[in-house]
């Protein structure tokens, strides 16, 4: 009786290893498939879409995936990888948001405070002016990038370092373009100005704000907010069509020190997905920080620009994805970029393409739209995906 019990024991616990294997068989199986999907569409992508390459990183709850595909520089054929930095373009714009309400956390700043108080007399109405408005795009400063004879100066000398007196002086004049928090403008200028009252507020540099800050207890690699926009090897070179020479060009040597806190961050896919996670669990900032961060009574008067992170409702109108959105795309002369996480899902993807022309003025029309390209990638790769969450 004794060897029949036991036979039985031993029968069912190998019973139960099969099925723990099979399972783990089958996942590791449809991940695989998921990958090669989604490899698919990259290689198609850059087939059809007249673009170097791309970068896409994707992470559930159960599976990750880095992936790439085409070229990272086309003079040497160099091929992408997925763990290539990449700058980010307007996605740096949560990173100086976390950092500056880490700062608040920390009570060196308020979201009370006003422009006057850190830059005196620096700009106008700046006493009417308040972080909360630069963080949410109400504070009525004329956006830099809707100057086209800013464009023209960046595009004759790109490797240029700009002060922040340079670019002020292309803003301040029209500044401000309604009275302060009555309205929504998106302002790449605002965001500079936020690197300058940080560095007012602690006479360090926002470079080693961040990396004491969030990069080191995050445990992010390769993500840094310097002012130049400087890149690391291994990297990605990026390329775009000029409207003042109507030539493609590479950006590899351009000085990202006119957007800075706007849009000079540097990062790897997998650090993004890093962020997401460390991020919306409440280990970057209190939870209670984010929160407020992506709530309604952060908005900017009517959108839905939170605290340097847009959110997308599931019901809000034009919504495909039918979840809750949270994140921010990028656009930058060579790269366009997309951060979003899924809060219902617990799901980030991201997406970088390494072409992006530029166009004269907000409205003008340019041969690739890497943004769209990007939009359009990270919808395909959602839709592969959401099945499997």
């Amino acid at each position: 009786m004794k060897q029949d019990y036991c036979f039985r024991m031993v029968a069912q616990m190998l019973m139960i290893l099969l099925f723990f294997i099979t399972a783990c068989d089958k996942d590791s199986i449809e991940s695989d498939k998921l990958g090669d999907d989604l490899q698919t569409v990259l290689e198609q992508a850059v087939a059809d879409e007249n673009i170097p390459g791309i970068i896409l990183g994707i992470k559930t709850p159960t599976d990750s995936w880095l992936l790439a595909a085409g070229t990272a520089d086309t003079a040497t054929a160099k091929l992408m990888n997925a763990d290539m930095q990449v700058w980010l373009a307007s996605v740096s714009k949560p990173l100086t948001a976390v950092l500056t309400m880490k700062l608040i956390e920390e009570e060196i700043l308020s979201l009370d405070d006003t422009v006057e108080k850190w830059l005196p007399e620096r700009i106008p109405q700046g006493d009417q002016m308040t972080i909360k408005m630069l963080l949410n795009h109400s504070s009525g400063i004329f956006d830099i990038t809707h100057n086209v004879s800013f464009w023209q100066e960046l595009m004759a000398n790109p490797s240029k370092e700009w002060t922040n007196q340079e670019i002020l002086s292309h803003s301040v004049l029209n500044t401000p373009v309604f009275s302060p928090g009555t309205a929504f403008s998106y302002s790449n200028t605002g965001y500079y100005i936020l690197g300058m009252i940080m560095e007012a507020a602690t006479g360090e540099t926002v470079a080693d704000l961040f990396e004491e800050k969030i990069a080191e207890p995050a445990q992010l690699t390769r993500t840094r907010l310097s002012k130049q926009g400087a890149l690391e090897e291994p990297n990605v070179n990026a390329y775009s069509w000029l409207f003042t020479t109507e030539e493609v060009v590479s950006i590899a040597n351009w000085n990202f020190s006119w957007d800075w806190t706007a849009g000079a961050g540097v990062s790897t896919a997998e650090d993004m997905l890093q962020i997401s996670d460390k991020l919306f669990n409440g280990e970057i900032l209190q939870k209670e920080t984010v929160d407020l961060m992506t709530s309604m009574e952060s908005f900017a008067p009517e959108s839905s620009t939170g605290l340097g992170i847009g959110v997308l409702p599931a019901n809000a109108e034009g919504n495909i994805f039918e979840t809750k959105l949270l994140g921010h795309s990028g656009s930058n002369p060579g790269i366009a970029t997309e951060w979003y996480y899924f809060p219902e899902y617990g799901t980030t993807i991201f997406v970088a393409v390494n072409r992006n022309d530029t166009p004269e003025g907000p409205q003008g029309t340019i041969p690739v739209s890497g943004s769209a390209i990007t939009f359009d990638l990270f919808s395909q790769a959602w839709q592969i995906v959401k099945e499997h969450i």
